[in-house]
């Protein structure tokens, strides 16, 4: 498996749409709380959906312009209360081995999230404590 670049882009706002807002969503989805049981998983950043509002709520928790951005400080500030580092998740090109293979979700949450500390780390592992 060969990595192709980073899922995320250096901004990520209201009006993206892709990959790296699914797995934002994914990721607050995972969260709980009321807010974040709200977020529709679609991949997209609506101006005035859930996404946007579970963001507001965690920028004004965490002393920051709730202006909606999921830019530098608001990362910090998930990687620091969340411990993932979006910054560090990667982009893996699937033409190999798992070609015509349907993923779980939890494979491709695994994949999406493999970070900085190696393949041998993955969500389930960190969040499921297995």
């Amino acid at each position: 498996m060969k990595e192709i670049g980073k899922l995320f882009p250096p901004s990520l706002g209201p009006g993206s749409s892709g990959p790296a807002v699914l797995m934002l969503q994914m990721i607050i989805s995972a969260t709980g709380g009321a807010l974040a049981s709200a977020v529709r998983v679609n991949g997209v950043y609506s101006e005035s959906g859930p996404t946007v509002a579970w963001v507001k709520d965690f920028q004004s928790r965490f002393q920051l312009k709730p202006d909606g951005d999921f830019g530098p400080l608001t990362r910090a500030a998930f990687r620091k209360h969340f411990g993932i580092d979006v910054d560090s998740l990667t982009i893996f090109d699937l033409s190999g081995p798992t070609a015509g293979h349907e993923l779980s979700d939890r494979e491709q949450m695994d994949l999406f999230l493999r970070r900085e500390s190696g393949p041998d780390v993955s969500y389930s592992d960190e969040v499921h404590g297995g």
